[in-house]
């Protein structure tokens, strides 16, 4: 491999032929200028300089693939990395992919090293590399993901720098991240790295220093000597840690089987009576109590699945904190006593649907599946509470719903001989109270209850018996109501801290946990003062975490809905929501699949109508501008974007982002019934201007086209087509008798809908509408006709709601 000097002194001749290359040429300028002189001849030679013959690695680098390296990031294009591979075939193999390009340069197993060339790849278009001064500004210009979780690794995890002095502006850019230390007594919570180097000025020593990298005095070769062959035998059990962290992210591709579940799950400490959620090991334990209300569910489940009552889905509703989720463990617990086969599916869970689909299929004995939180899964929840009883005579399905979702949900799902029934989450009993008390006295977490007597107790908790479980068991121990407690552990919160805990509460609400490199990539601040903000809130346990890289989360959902509820209100929730969506934006590639955890909280996220109602809509823009770099290639994005526009009456700016979407997926329903909406809503606004009715028609047939393709699956084309027709009829300018025409064909098609309580306040709104035609005279077509065009780009209302 050429040294950069000699690479330089290579490029000069194609830039300036004949003469002598000055000794302070920069290496980034002969690029440049020979690029410029001769392109073929520039790209050609760095090709040949920078592609290894894999016959020239020599011995020692066996070690270096052998070594159980969590990742490998480099700033050179070179193919070094293939070349050992091919090299020594056998050992650990290589997931290869350009930083500038998500080009893949060759394919692996999940085990395989990943290998992240951060300024491209010689094997790749040179439109991709980052060589000149140029390229690198504009690589800075825009967030880059590749660099933001380089720089989250390098504050989170021990790194070994290698074949550099660090002086390349890139990485010295990456170790500033790290910063100081921080004030005195602030722990050091940034692990210790290394830079693996022969020379090192003592001055450039001392400044690494402050930044907790120490200076190894060894070439690549002596390293592998003296340090890495030493612990070889170790690499062993690394390699399982790798395979263990592989296996965990495999299992939570399928559901979760009860049966199966380690034993430390069932076994571990939680705070679950101080107000965490429930865990398998809190009902195991006995600190989550039995509850009158669980009788009626385990029995209906037992008759399901031993035959009694032929197969059918439950969806257990409640306020949050009532206790669904804990109830749901129960049962699957006792159903797995009793040898029945039970599966679990929660937000933790990476579930393909036809994963589901086949294990119910394939059973040749009962099956009971849970669900958590069972709208998280949108359609493909309602299609399991639907479907899933007819693959098999005897499966029981239970699903967890917060109430306000129920109706909703029940009309989507529609009403079918199979189900499904429902159990609402009840206050607490005298008895429920009773047992609450005991197991919060034998876990020594009575707090101001304690010494009490007995009726005191009871007294205490019956006047909370009216909320929710968590509310009334905080508020009898603690003596303060829940939300004067959320707010006052709030206000007491410093500026970082509270940044750390308004992330990971919107995560939290959205039922999903983050990383530590989730957090200071949504925070931005990769340093040590961000890892001991996250580490305070652990200790004061308003942050629950699995291990010092994964699983933080709020305490329990409801104390983080209290929290972002707090945020809205005081206008503040824009940019936890926005650090939030970029840091999940910065994980997506464009061929991860759609089911993944990361694509389905993005999803939420840039929801139009979740961030609608949660911001002004200028707000709303300024988080799409700041994901419009990451997400370009997004059709949801772009679905998303336009959405939201619509919803404004921003209509031009709705249709260059809809175009957008329609050319990366034109078959998308989504997509279109959002185009059709556009179309329609665009009529309506400016009724009298030449391409009105052609816009209208051209809408309508979209959406009749996706009913009938979709029937009654899908109430929103039905919504939208009745809306906007409805809409279009009061403003466009028609005769009494093509009014009463369009309304009557309307009507007919959203009554052909069963479902929604919505669609029948709409078909209400049609049909009298309607009724009025029949009596109109000719004065109320003119008043129609002389209605002023609406510009389309300003705030138009809808006649009627919008639901998704």
């Amino acid at each position: 491999m050429p040294s950069g000097k000699n690479l330089m002194r290579a490029l000069w001749p194609i830039a300036f032929p004949g003469t002598e290359c000055p000794d302070d040429t920069r290496l980034q300028d002969a690029f440049a200028a020979a690029l410029l002189a001769g392109r073929n001849r520039t790209i050609e030679l760095i090709r040949s300089r920078l592609t290894v013959d894999s016959t020239s690695i020599p011995a020692y680098m066996k070690v270096w693939l052998d070594a159980p390296w969590r990742a490998f990031y480099t700033l050179n294009l070179d193919n070094v990395d293939v070349a050992i591979t091919n090299r020594f075939t056998g050992g650990r193999g290589l997931s290869v992919f350009s930083a500038t390009s998500d080009v893949k340069l060759n394919n692996g197993n999940p085990e395989d090293l990943e290998v992240a060339h951060l300024n491209g790849s010689v094997v790749e278009n040179p439109a991709f590399w980052t060589f000149a001064d140029a390229d690198y500004s504009r690589r800075q210009s825009t967030p880059d993901a590749h660099y933001v979780k380089c720089v989250t690794d390098l504050l989170s995890r021990p790194v070994i720098f290698v074949g550099t002095e660090l002086n390349e502006s890139t990485l010295w850019h990456f170790i500033e991240q790290r910063r100081a230390k921080g004030a005195r007594g602030v722990r050091e919570l940034r692990p210790r790295s290394y830079l693996v180097t022969p020379f090192l000025n003592p001055a450039r020593a001392t400044v690494l220093r402050d930044f907790n990298v120490e200076w190894l005095p060894y070439s690549g070769k002596e390293f592998v000597e003296k340090i890495l062959t030493p612990i070889a035998d170790s690499f062993a059990e690394g390699h399982r840690t790798i395979r263990d962290s592989v296996d965990s992210e495999a299992r939570k591709s399928a559901p979760l089987r009860i049966s199966e579940i380690p034993a430390g799950e069932l076994t571990k400490q939680t705070e679950y009576l101080l107000g965490n959620e429930p865990e398998w090991s809190d009902i195991q334990q006995g600190r989550a109590v039995p509850r009158e209300c669980d009788v009626p569910i385990l029995n209906h489940a037992s008759e399901v699945l031993r035959g009694e009552a032929g197969s059918q889905s439950i969806v257990v509703s409640g306020t949050a904190g009532s206790g669904k989720s804990t109830a749901l463990k129960r049962l699957a617990l006792q159903l797995n006593t009793a040898n029945f086969d039970c599966y679990w599916i929660d937000a933790d869970r990476n579930v393909e649907p036809s994963t589901v689909a086949t294990i119910v299929r394939n059973a040749e004995e009962p099956v009971a599946l849970f669900v958590d939180d069972i709208d998280l899964w949108g359609q493909t929840g309602i299609n399991w509470i639907r479907e899933l009883p007819e693959f098999n005579d005897r499966i029981f399905v239970a699903a967890g719903l917060r109430s306000p979702r129920l109706s909703d949900f029940l009309a989507n799902v529609g009403t079918r001989k199979l189900g499904p029934t429902t159990y609402t989450m009840p206050p607490l009993e005298d008895s429920d109270i009773d047992s609450l008390i005991a197991s919060l006295d034998t876990n020594s977490r009575l707090g101001v209850l304690r010494g009490l007597p007995i009726e005191e107790q009871r007294r205490k908790f019956r006047e909370q018996a009216g909320r929710q479980l968590l509310v009334a068991m905080i508020q009898a121990t603690s003596g303060q109501r829940l939300v004067e407690k959320i707010g006052v552990e709030y206000d007491g919160l410093n500026g970082l801290e509270r940044s750390v805990y308004a992330v990971v509460c919107v995560a939290s609400s959205n039922r999903y946990k983050l990383t530590r490199q989730d957090i200071v990539t949504a925070i931005n601040r990769v340093d040590n003062d961000a890892l001991n903000a996250t580490e305070a809130l652990v200790r004061s346990h308003l942050v629950v975490r699995d291990d010092v890289h994964t699983g933080y989360a709020a305490r329990h959902r409801l104390v983080a809905d209290e929290v972002v509820n707090r945020l809205v209100s005081d206008g503040s929730i824009k940019e936890p929501i926005a650090s939030l969506a970029y840091a999940v934006a910065a994980s997506i590639t464009p061929n991860m699949p759609d089911h993944s955890v990361s694509r389905r909280r993005l999803r939420r996220l840039i929801n139009h109508d979740y961030l609608l109602g949660l911001m002004p809509p200028e707000d709303v823009s300024d988080i799409y501008d700041l994901l419009e770099p990451q997400l370009e290639w997004s059709y949801h994005f772009w679905l998303q974007r336009g959405a939201a526009e619509v919803e404004k009456g921003s209509l031009r700016k709705a249709e260059n982002f809809l175009q957008q979407a329609r050319s990366f997926a034109d078959s998308d329903w989504f997509v279109e019934t959002e185009w059709a909406y556009l179309q329609m809503k665009w009529a309506s606004a400016s009724p009298n201007v030449p391409d009105a009715v052609q816009r209208y028609e051209d809408g309508d047939a979209i959406l009749r086209n996706i009913i009938d393709t979709r029937g009654h699956r899908d109430r929103y084309p039905y919504h939208v087509l009745g809306s906007q027709g409805l809409s279009w009829s009061r403003r466009a300018p028609i005769s009494d008798l093509a009014r009463r025409t369009l309304l009557r064909g309307i009507l007919d098609v959203v009554s052909d809908h069963p479902r929604a309580d919505e669609l029948r306040q709409l078909q209400s709104d049609l049909r009298k509408d309607w009724l009025m035609t029949a009596v109109a005279n000719g004065s109320h077509t003119g008043a129609q006709q002389e209605l002023p065009s609406i510009a389309p780009d300003v705030q138009v209302n809808d006649e009627g709601s919008r639901q998704d």
